[in-house]
């Protein structure tokens, strides 16, 4: 980058994007960079979409809290990250944030995380307890599909507002008992499929429409108790349950 461009500058073989005001977004790291740990520099506010794709020889990735904002994909097919800590400035989890990070053990979430957007963790090779934390409210379609080696209940926060397609679908070392949460009206399609919770379900009233194949395939059982308001219920909501007593 030549040394009189406003926009951008490099650092240690690293490409940022100048905000202005000694604030920087990460633009680039390349993908063929050597070395296993990486700290991102306090000057940056932002990952930009992409930063770290394929970014395979990096196991860990530091991140401070000076950064506010990690946009779309920015750690997709980090197939050698393995941990990552979230910082707590950072309030929403973006679209397929860690989609193909293989090889990925953990995420540690903080309580100010507010939202999941689209397949924020599809497809990662966790291995540990499912955990999301209580200030979340919107857990995007696909946030948490495939995940199968997620173990421990599903257990959704009090206050959330919105939950997408396929959130869980397919992440099949779960189990447990299931809870709607008083502020979910719609349970999306596939929305479960494939979960093998295996525990009871229990849903609230104020639910209305329950979509194709939502809870299929989660061996679900004890008495099944529809909500007295649902008003659509779609093919396949409960294939492969294993409910008993009176409906």
């Amino acid at each position: 980058v030549d040394n009189d461009n406003a926009f951008y500058f490099a650092e240690g073989g690293v490409l940022f994007q100048n905000y202005g005001g000694g604030q920087t977004s990460l633009f680039c790291y390349p993908a063929g960079k050597v070395g296993e740990s990486y700290t991102v520099p306090s000057h940056v506010v932002a990952i930009a979409n992409n930063a770290f794709e394929s970014a395979s020889n990096l196991t860990e990735i530091i991140l401070h809290e000076n950064i506010t904002s990690i946009y779309t994909s920015a750690f997709r097919n980090c197939t050698g990250l393995i941990e990552i800590t979230i910082p707590e400035s950072v309030i929403w989890i973006e679209n397929t944030l860690f989609y193909g990070c293989s090889s990925l053990k953990k995420v540690n979430l903080h309580n100010k995380v507010e939202e999941f957007i689209y397949g924020a963790f599809i497809d990662c090779n966790f291995v540990c307890e499912l955990i999301i934390p209580e200030s979340v409210e919107i857990i995007g379609a696909g946030s948490f599909r495939n995940c199968r080696n997620l173990y421990g209940e599903i257990r959704l926060p009090e206050g959330l507002k919105c939950i997408g397609t396929e959130a869980f679908a397919y992440s099949d070392n779960l189990s447990g008992n299931l809870v709607i949460p008083q502020g979910i009206a719609d349970i999306p399609v596939n929305c479960f499929n494939g979960t093998w919770l295996g525990g009871t379900l229990t849903l609230h009233d104020g639910i209305t429409t329950i979509g194709t194949g939502a809870f299929a395939n989660t061996g679900l059982k004890g008495e099944l108790r529809l909500p007295k308001n649902l008003e659509v219920i779609s093919h396949e909501v409960f294939y492969n349950c294993d409910f008993s007593g009176n409906l």
